[in-house]
């Protein structure tokens, strides 16, 4: 199967616009990071606390309080 190129389609953006869509990537790239980061900082504590309880170990479980939330 031969793909034959029809045409081509060009889109102008002001560079005022260009540099307020590559600020908004900037922000929504550091919002994943974030999010990402307190994933993986949420995991670490649902295995430490999960370990604690299988073990028994209720007297050492942090409570939230000491988790600083």
């Amino acid at each position: 199967m031969k793909i034959t190129l029809i045409g081509a389609v060009i889109s102008f953006r002001s560079q005022n616009d260009i540099e307020s869509l590559n600020s908004q990537l900037t922000q929504v790239r550091q919002y994943v990071e974030n999010l990402r980061s307190l994933r993986h900082e949420h995991l670490n504590w649902m295995s430490t606390l999960s370990g604690l309880l299988q073990m028994k170990e209720y007297d050492q479980a942090p409570s939230d309080d000491q988790r600083g939330i």
